[in-house]
């Protein structure tokens, strides 16, 4: 058995003899079967033949050819490697040539459900070469691919299901994990032109959550979606119905909210907004506290989705609603600190508390995070607004003649502002020190990571503001 894996290898590796497929799946299987004796000799064989220059030019026989799904994927990241590394310097016959290979193979096998379901992994694996393609070739070599893929995507939705992933793909490339594999002026240039082409992936995003009622692409348009909303024209997002409809349409399904409530806390946490969508914004909040006293009400529990008996998607709910309250909250918290919106204020911050009690470690260290944040700036806030009342008195009149002496001495209410804002310390009840040391590391008020052991917060911040919004319930 020895002798007929090295003698493949060996086949496989000259030059001057023709690829065999059938052997290339026989060496294949002795790598992936634990047990083979030669398994590692059929890895050491993959791995010179990957390494190989020309094995790339066989991979299209591979891939159509292989009866095995990790021999499809070995021609798969055998071309993956070509284009990353050999792509400039292939002609021009041969890159078009790959190109059209793989947009002609995803569309074959996005062409019906079930091929979608059983090639699922091939699927992802081929878009993912694709997007290897376009951060080569597109926008220069290739100007018109966000334009056929829209168009594309309206013929089929099972296709247009996989373009959105596509898209995803590319915007997460680009904007997420490209420092490291492109120059910056190449990726000046792909962001400058998904801003410019954004319009038509927009109104395609658009068109499908209005038009089609198929779940799975309803869900992967949301996914898709969420990748661009944080770096897309504040226009698409404040000035059209996008929010109305995530929370009017998806947030209100059970299926379709955790998808919904993402997209609503990326587009909540924006910071630094221009002042004209500061009304948009509270409108976001409001609309979003209002769906969510009708699918959990003021007294529900939400710690019972963490029990045993709890589910994982009301689990992930609770953690989303963590970060939207928590984001929202950093970026906005002025917004709702006044007399009109006061209640609603309340409210979130209500919300908040009851998901700090949650027994999950994960969701504990978000609204930990957001506490100590949040009455850190207290002090400065307090300073600020007394320093104002202090200018507001000083610019009054003093007193006429004949009128009672004013007295410089503190109002009792003053007194009791001013020990409220410099108290030092509350103790924390015993369950909540535990919970203080366990959710590590520590955050400094910069976002930082605290050095050495995790401590209780200074001022016990988190206990202060929990106990202040339990009072006003109270």
């Amino acid at each position: 058995m020895t002798t007929s894996v090295a003698e493949a290898g060996q086949r496989l590796l000259q030059d001057d003899q023709p690829f065999d497929v059938a052997v290339l799946d026989g060496i294949v299987a002795a790598a992936y079967e634990p047990r083979h004796p030669e398994r590692a000799t059929a890895n050491e064989i993959l791995m010179k033949l990957r390494e190989k220059p020309g094995c790339w030019q066989a991979a299209d026989q591979i891939i159509e050819k292989s009866s095995l799904p990790q021999g499809r994927y070995f021609g798969l990241m055998a071309l993956d490697d070509a284009i990353n590394t050999r792509w400039k310097i292939l002609p021009e016959g041969q890159r078009t040539g790959i190109k059209n290979f793989i947009v002609n193979k995803i569309i074959s096998l996005s062409k019906d459900e079930e091929s979608s379901m059983r090639e699922r992994t091939m699927i992802h694996q081929m878009n993912k070469v694709l997007v290897s393609i376009l951060k080569q070739e597109w926008p220069h070599n290739w100007p018109s691919f966000i334009g056929d893929i829209c168009g594309a995507s309206k013929n089929s939705e099972i296709l247009c299901e996989n373009n959105m992933h596509i898209l995803r793909l590319l915007s997460e490339e680009v904007f997420d994990f490209s420092k490291d594999s492109m120059t910056t002026a190449k990726i000046r240039t792909l962001k400058e032109s998904l801003n410019t082409e954004f319009a038509e992936i927009f109104k395609l995003c658009i068109f499908v959550l209005g038009a089609s009622s198929r779940p799975q692409l309803i869900s992967a348009t949301l996914r898709t979606l969420k990748a661009f909303l944080s770096w897309i024209p504040l226009g698409y997002l404040f000035e059209t119905d996008l929010i109305r409809t995530l929370i009017e349409r998806f947030f209100a399904a059970a299926q379709f909210r955790n998808a919904a409530l993402e997209c609503l806390t990326e587009i909540a946490s924006l910071a630094d907004l221009e002042p004209k969508y500061d009304a948009k914004v509270v409108q976001l909040y409001v609309g979003v506290l209002q769906a969510l006293g009708q699918v959990v009400p003021p007294n529900a529990s939400l710690a019972s989705a963490f029990e045993a008996t709890g589910r994982e998607a009301d689990q992930t709910f609770v953690r989303r609603l963590a970060l939207f309250f928590s984001g929202f909250f950093k970026a906005h918290l002025r917004l709702v600190e006044t007399r009109e919106q006061g209640p609603l204020l309340l409210d979130g911050l209500n919300y908040l508390v009851r998901i700090s009690a949650v027994p999950d470690n994960e969701v504990f260290q978000i609204c930990l995070d957001f506490w100590h944040a949040s009455v850190h700036s207290v002090p400065s806030r307090h300073r600020r607004a007394s320093s104002s009342l202090v200018d507001a008195v000083a610019a009054r009149p003093g007193p006429r003649a004949g009128s009672p002496r004013t007295s410089t001495r503190p109002r009792r209410g003053d007194q009791r502002l001013d020990r409220a804002a410099t108290a030092t310390t509350i103790p924390l009840s015993r369950p909540l020190r535990r919970r203080a040391r366990a959710a590590s590391p520590v955050v400094s008020a910069d976002g930082r990571p605290r050095a050495g052991r995790p401590r209780i917060l200074e001022n016990n911040c988190f206990s202060t503001a929990a106990c202040s919004v339990k009072r006003d319930w109270s």
